[in-house]
């Protein structure tokens, strides 16, 4: 019978009889299917249908056939391509998926496994995912769209997760992803057997089989690194059946070990997966990619086998009145998991720019790593903060250590890691027209500088800069705020000129052994305000001279002992002086020592005062010298002088001399005792001696010796006794 009375074509919004003529159609597993139609649009002699080739582009159209069962095989699809011919027309019908190659895109995926990302972009296409996948995919910190288009994309990150897919049969917009033999279907036949060719036979049936067995590796490693755990040792290795034929690859794309076994596992599959792939041609109409298929034939044939693609081709045989369909089919044995054949990532050759972001207010947005988060300059999905990108790695040049964290809004250089957009680098920093060079270029071409901003909102500047220019050459620190140095062991200065400190406010050194300062010509210091040395033990002042000047007060306050030694000692008070000994004071001069005082001079003690002299002592005072005392009380070892113009004595109470030897009173002039009663008590005798006369005086007698005149009219020039 002819082909259109068995194969049907429809489009949406073409009507009248569409004669099918010719029928070809590829469709395969991890690939849209797409089949080409001969139509023929005449009736006899007669324009039955007629539509404007673009018209039909991207109709909904439905391709049947009749199977031998009775039943209908139905693909559906979009119109993707239209070619009008004398007679009719040239249509190809692809599945919905196929749209997805038609885009190409650059996005960014973060914290996503790859099943979640192929739901997101099936979604956005239209196309309903079924998910038979039964191992849990780690999630991938960054993955990125590039340089491919969304077909490519999805089908390189599930082949890299050993993940097939397929349409299931009679479905219109619908994916089944698969890692595994259980999640395929069986075909809607019974075993079909296979013969050597085609005859006569009227059943479906198998014939020309081909079966391809090649030779696969049979070991194969893995290596990867955790730059987070750079000790960890990540090689994954697997084999079967020896291990002459070895595949290594670097990085396998993990992070642990327990993902590094599974997916050594996974490449061992891959590699094997086409050792042994039978082709052959049937005439059942009802068989698809992603079906099981039993055979019944010679040994090695037989079994169950995973259709992995099918071409069919039927034709109008006018001539004989019939129609032919055949179809081509390639399987493997479903006893060996298959895995899809991987595609490599995009190469993203040299570098790109990208900005530095973080949250919103953020001026520096760092991990404890020292990574930061970055916009790709083509992402035109993903907003330029937090969210933007995974923490990426920061090139730091000092190797030693040091690093500059970048700052959101900075534009960076990046570099890709394995040559992957996965995994940017960040190298290096690079102005622009709103973010231009600290210093005035050209002017300061001269000067170079290293420094960071104040944050958050800037106005000043921590920088090291360097001037080169000849003659003027310089080193410059500058510090916003503080500045902190700190050496480990010795730090060695030197200076061959000048060296100028200038502190605003408060300068403290300490010191934890020896401070020691040499100065080989003057040195000077001047201080506005007060002046403090605590010193916890000795302190040592040599000098050849030494001149103090105090303009107001100087208090010496001393815990312990004082001591003095000079040669000399001269001390000029211009107004009061004083000492204050909590406990002791003692000033030893082993040679002269004068104090002068240009005004008063006052000395006080809280207990007793006392002035030890171990040679002569003079006292001079140019005007009157007054003591107060509760008692007053002298002790002289030898002789006491006293050599006064004139001296009074006077004493509110009683007043007591007590000699222990020989008491003498001189005076060179007049001598005057008075009082109302006047005693004059001596325990041997008193003498009285004026002149040339002497009395005597004993507790038995009274004799004046000598010239004696008294007050009565009597004369007596003899010595007198009375008893």
């Amino acid at each position: 019978m002819p082909l259109d009375a068995f194969a049907q074509l429809e489009i949406e919004g073409m009507e009248g009889p569409l004669r099918v003529v010719q029928l070809s159609g590829r469709e395969a597993i991890c690939a849209p299917a797409s089949f080409d139609v001969v139509l023929d649009a005449f009736g006899g002699d007669t324009n039955t249908v007629s539509a404007a080739p673009e018209s039909l582009i991207t109709k909904p159209a439905k391709i049947s056939w009749t199977l031998l069962d009775g039943g209908e095989r139905v693909f559906e699809g979009l119109v993707d391509a239209v070619e009008a011919r004398d007679r009719g027309y040239n249509v190809r019908i692809v599945q919905t998926l196929a749209l997805l190659a038609d885009t190409k895109d650059y996005r960014v995926f973060l914290d996503q496994d790859a099943v979640e990302i192929t739901r997101e972009m099936f979604s956005e296409a239209g196309v309903e995912l079924d998910v038979r996948v039964s191992r849990s995919l780690d999630k991938r910190a960054q993955c990125v769209q590039a340089f491919e288009s969304n077909l490519d994309f999805v089908r390189r990150i599930l082949a890299e997760e050993g993940i097939s897919f397929f349409a299931p049969f009679g479905s219109r917009d619908k994916v089944v992803l698969v890692d595994g033999p259980s999640g395929f279907e069986d075909a809607p036949v019974g075993p079909l057997p296979v013969r050597e060719r085609a005859g006569l036979d009227t059943g479906e049936s198998v014939y020309g089989a081909r079966l391809r067995k090649k030779m696969v590796p049979q070991r194969a490693r893995l290596q990867d690194y955790d730059f987070e755990n750079p000790g960890l040792d990540l090689t994954a290795e697997t084999k079967v059946d020896g291990d002459a034929l070895e595949v290594y690859e670097y990085p396998g794309q993990y992070r642990n070990p327990a993902s590094g076994s599974a997916l050594v596992k996974l490449r061992m599959e891959e590699l094997r997966a086409r050792r042994k792939v039978l082709t052959a041609a049937t005439s059942c109409r009802a068989l698809s990619p992603g079906h099981v298929v039993e055979l019944e034939g010679p040994e090695g044939l037989q079994g169950r086998w995973l259709l992995l693609a099918v071409e069919h081709r039927a034709s109008d045989r006018v001539a004989e009145g019939n129609d032919r369909y055949e179809a081509f089919f390639e399987a493997v044995p479903i006893d060996a998991p298959f895995r899809p054949a991987r595609t490599p990532a995009p190469r993203v050759g040299g570098i790109q720019t990208a900005t530095v972001t973080g949250p919103g207010g953020a001026e520096i947005h760092p991990d404890k790593l020292a990574r930061t988060k970055v916009l790709l300059r083509w992402d035109r999905r993903r907003a330029e903060d937090d969210t933007s990108s995974a923490w990426t790695r920061v090139v730091y040049p000092p190797t030693t250590g040091g690093f500059f964290l970048p700052r959101v809004g900075w534009e960076t250089v990046v570099s890709f890691h394995a040559s992957s957009a996965d995994e940017p680098l960040v190298l290096g920093r690079l102005y622009n027209g709103v973010a231009q060079p600290p210093n005035g270029l050209p002017g300061e071409k001269i000067v170079t500088a290293f420094g960071s901003s104040t944050t958050p909102g800037g106005g000043s500047a921590n920088v090291v800069s360097m001037n080169d220019t000849a003659g003027a050459e310089g080193l410059a620190f500058k510090a916003s705020r503080d500045y902190n140095e700190r050496t480990e062991n010795d730090k060695v200065t030197v200076i061959t000129a000048d060296d100028t400190w200038t502190v605003g406010a408060t300068r403290k050194v300490i010191v934890g052994e020896v401070h020691d300062v040499g100065v080989a010509g003057a040195q000077s210091s001047t201080v506005g305000g007060n002046r403090t040395v605590n010193v916890n033990a000795n302190m040592y002042i040599q000098a050849a001279s030494e001149s103090v000047m105090v303009g107001a007060a100087r208090i010496f306050d001393i815990g312990g002992d004082s001591t003095t030694s000079c040669a000399t000692l001269t001390r000029m008070v211009g107004a009061a002086k004083a000492e204050t000994a909590i406990e002791h004071a003692k000033r030893q001069t082993t040679g002269a020592a004068t104090v002068m005082v240009g005004g008063s001079c006052n000395m006080l003690a809280g207990a007793n005062y006392g002035v030890n002299v171990m040679g002569a002592r003079s006292e001079m005072v140019a005007a009157a010298k007054t003591i107060k005392a509760s008692k007053f009380a002298q002790e002289v070892k030898g002789a006491l002088v006293e050599t006064l113009a004139s001296r009074k004595v006077t004493a509110g109470g009683d007043r007591v001399e007590d000699f222990a030897a020989t008491a003498r009173y001189s005076i060179g002039g007049s001598a005057k005792l008075q009082g109302s009663n006047v005693v004059v008590k001596a325990t041997g005798q008193i003498k009285i001696k004026a002149g040339g006369a002497t009395v005597t005086i004993t507790p038995g007698s009274i004799t004046i010796d000598g010239e004696f005149k008294g007050s009565v009219d009597a004369q007596d020039d003899g010595d007198e006794n009375y008893e």
